[in-house]
């Protein structure tokens, strides 16, 4: 593993905080993409490019993104983009400026896979900040117990993968204008199926019944960013559920897979449909086509998401994320 990070550094321009270093893009080539015997690049730039002197606007941030991704991609490395973390010295501009980059990493699949930085040392109480349990004082830098935090979000296997000849599970990817797709198993040959297009309720839609203590995340918490309309519904409680009633010939449980998530029994009209599990090993992958079902009788039908309180093995939690719904309706 080789450590190319330097301090102060900027992704689009010459920095001149910490002694004049040259930007990322200009130092790619030497300190990357000629180095021996690398496979895997793992980016986390844009915080000196929007606190710093040059005030780059998230169209810029993005650019200089894909630029680095496209150089990278010709030398046929896999590239994984870190989100950027949080600070109360952003301006109210900077801060949107975070938000839009982060969501364009979370939601672009421009990345081979996504590790959420910003979202393992956030602050529970205040997303606009380090938690402080990670803050080494000037509310930007984590410390070396935030740092730790930060290493812990990098899945091991992610990387690994490659190089044991694995290749992650396949799960299909969502192609939909109401749903932008992710790619899932961090971005190594995966298959997506298109499947009808219909209407989609979101976790927060009035459709929806929620029993049982579920938390519902808004677009001002940093781990929403990739979410359907930047919103999710989380619960861990075992026996709660969710249903939705729908019209139509199919229908769809969309959410997040996770290192930390568990599994939920599914019922389509009363009966056991099926049981998914919700963990993934390679870090957050959003928008994933949890459940589906399809070829159903046209007409009213009904969804509904239990809570099981079980887990896979390796996953570090039992609760399920709920994203939203997409039915077909009947043609």
């Amino acid at each position: 593993m080789l450590n190319a990070g330097i301090g102060g550094n900027e992704l689009l321009q010459t920095s001149a905080c910490c002694g004049s270093s040259l930007s990322a893009l200009d130092r790619l080539d030497n300190d990357v993409l000629s180095q021996p015997g690398v496979r895997d690049v793992i980016v986390m730039l844009g915080t000196n490019d929007i606190l710093g002197a040059h005030h780059a606007t998230a169209p810029a941030v993005i650019a200089g993104l894909q630029e680095l991704i496209a150089r990278a991609h010709a030398q046929g490395l896999r590239v994984f983009g870190g989100t950027i973390t949080l600070s109360s010295q952003y301006s109210s501009v900077g801060q949107q400026t975070r938000q839009t980059v982060n969501q364009w990493i979370g939601t672009s699949g421009a990345f081979d896979g996504i590790i959420d930085f910003a979202g393992a040392v956030a602050d529970p109480a205040n997303p606009a900040r380090l938690n402080p349990v990670y803050d080494s004082g000037d509310h930007l830098h984590p410390n070396d117990t935030g740092y730790h935090a930060m290493a812990n979000a990098v899945n091991l296997t992610m990387l690994l993968a490659r190089a044991n000849g694995a290749q992650p599970p396949c799960r299909p990817c969502r192609v939909s204008p109401s749903l932008q797709p992710i790619k899932p198993g961090a971005g190594l040959a995966v298959t997506c199926h298109p499947q009808p297009v219909g209407y989609t309720y979101d976790d927060t839609s009035p459709e929806l019944t929620y029993s049982g203590a579920w938390t519902h995340a808004g677009s001002s918490l940093s781990y929403t960013y990739g979410d359907y309309n930047t919103t999710e519904s989380f619960c861990a409680q075992v026996g709660a559920s969710l249903t939705v009633n729908f019209t139509g010939t199919g229908v769809e449980l969309v959410g997040p897979l996770n290192t930390n998530a568990g599994i939920a029994d599914v019922h389509v009209d009363g009966n056991l449909a099926g049981r998914v599990d919700t963990y993934a090993p390679w870090g957050k992958q959003f928008q994933q086509d949890v459940f589906s079902v399809h070829h159903l009788t046209p007409g009213p039908h009904t969804l509904t998401v239990v809570i099981t309180g079980q887990k896979n093995p390796a996953s570090s939690g039992t609760g399920v994320v709920v994203d939203a719904i997409q039915v077909t309706p009947a043609s």
